[in-house]
């Protein structure tokens, strides 16, 4: 499934229309038939990714074990995948799997499977955030891709000591407008858009009977 770093996340409502959400943005969503940035990404961030990644498996078993405590936990998984996506740059048909090296905050042995859910983070700017495939490690080590600046940054300023609730924190930002699919990768909403829509939260976009958690949890 391919999107070009930085446009905004979007749901089709048909073969025409979608719905994009101004306050969520794409990054890391690569395949074989588009070119991708290349470069360098410091190991301290490529091993804090590897920290994110882990933060689900070491929520759900400690969920298992009774012992989550979830005022105190950072919760940022979201949008489980439909089956196992495969890494479309790499000739082979396994899946991938990132061992729990020299992590901080899960102690336990089990290795994560990629390709099966996303990741969303904070951005530095107020209300929006990036959403992120858990492949993403994988295409930085092994394909050198290097994803925007912007995201570097927003994944060096993430506090990984600090309770984090990714859907409790988007519900307050939810910004969405309908419009044409062919619209979707070029659209940059302007200043004035966002204002109006803060300042008008009906105004937006919305699925009926669809709770916030239940639109992003599934891709």
């Amino acid at each position: 499934m391919y999107h070009p770093d930085l446009t905004y996340y979007r749901i089709n409502l048909t073969e025409d229309e979608a719905i994009v959400y101004l306050h969520i943005k794409y990054i890391g969503w690569l395949d074989s038939d588009h070119s991708y940035h290349q470069g360098f990404v410091s190991n301290s961030l490529t091993e804090k990714l590897k920290e994110l990644l882990f933060l689900d498996l070491k929520n759900s078993e400690e969920q298992d074990k009774r012992i989550l405590k979830p005022n105190e936990a950072i919760f940022i998984h979201g949008s489980r995948t439909r089956g196992i996506h495969l890494c479309h740059l790499c000739n082979e048909s396994s899946p991938i799997e990132v061992e729990p090296i020299d992590l901080k905050y899960y102690r336990g042995s089990k290795s994560m499977l990629v390709g099966i859910n996303a990741v969303y983070i904070p951005s530095t700017k107020n209300g929006e955030f990036y959403f992120f495939p858990t492949m993403l490690h994988h295409y930085i080590t092994e394909h050198n891709y290097k994803p925007p600046e912007e995201f570097l940054n927003s994944l060096q300023a993430f506090n990984l000591s600090k309770p984090f609730n990714i859907f409790k924190e988007e519900e307050k930002s939810y910004l969405a407008v309908k419009m044409p699919i062919e619209e979707v990768n070029s659209f940059n909403p302007s200043p004035e858009l966002i204002a109006d829509l803060l300042k008008h939260p009906e105004k937006s976009a919305r699925l009926p009977d669809v709770t916030f958690e239940e639109l992003f949890s599934d891709i």
